[in-house]
């Protein structure tokens, strides 16, 4: 018997993830949603049961291990603990502030359309960053990347890196990092501090979007 327990989205963050070209069998590409159903659906034919609630804690010593959920504890002889990543924070000044739909996001699939004919500011420079960004410019009016290496430089593939700069929309700011999160209720600028001069410049935005990667859980 195998029980999965998932306190989020089963297929954790593969399912946040717009569009997956290279997974192999599926030539016109899929949705991570898309794919991880079918990843769900393959796994309950084979009897595993899933569980949507959260872990607070295990007991791993002896021949009888112990999970315990909010309402009930689950014994078993094994436990897998796969318990992936959370996206990592810049640290800076009033970030905290901004976090939970108050305009810093970690999804650009789940929050494009909320932009729609906004602006937006992404941090970053990875695949992740630079392909969230571009899908952003299907809904935002702009989309500004910080960039913290020298104009020309991201983390990103080729492929990914030249489509972003011959984009219209966007708008790279190199060498800098986040300075201050500043606004009312709601996020309203960004302060990205030039890494070279040291100077500060304050970019309106509606909401932020970072990209910075992960840490495991």
């Amino acid at each position: 018997k195998t029980l999965i327990i998932e306190k989020a989205l089963v297929g954790g963050l593969a399912t946040y993830t717009n569009e997956i070209e290279n997974y192999p069998g599926f030539p016109e590409g899929e949705t991570g949603l898309g794919l991880m159903e079918l990843f769900h659906k393959q796994a309950k034919k084979f009897g595993v049961k899933f569980k949507l609630t959260d872990v607070r804690g295990v007991q791993l010593e002896g021949d009888v291990k112990v999970v315990e959920t909010f309402r009930t504890n689950y014994e078993c002889k094994a436990v897998v603990l796969a318990s992936g990543g959370k996206p990592r924070l810049t640290g800076s000044k009033g970030e905290d502030k901004y976090l939970y739909d108050k305009g810093i996001s970690f999804c650009a699939t789940c929050d494009a359309a909320a932009n729609t004919g906004k602006t937006v500011m992404v941090i970053g420079s990875g695949d992740a960053a630079i392909e969230e960004g571009m899908f952003l410019t299907k809904f935002a009016s702009k989309v500004i990347v910080s960039v913290m290496h020298e104009e020309g430089k991201m983390d990103c593939n080729e492929i990914a890196r030249e489509e972003a700069l011959q984009n219209p929309k966007m708008e790279f700011k190199w060498n800098t990092v986040t300075e201050e999160f500043k606004g009312g209720e709601r996020l309203e600028s960004v302060v990205l501090k030039n890494l070279k001069t040291g100077e500060l410049d304050d970019v309106k935005v509606d909401t932020c979007f970072i990209f910075i990667g992960y840490l495991p859980n």
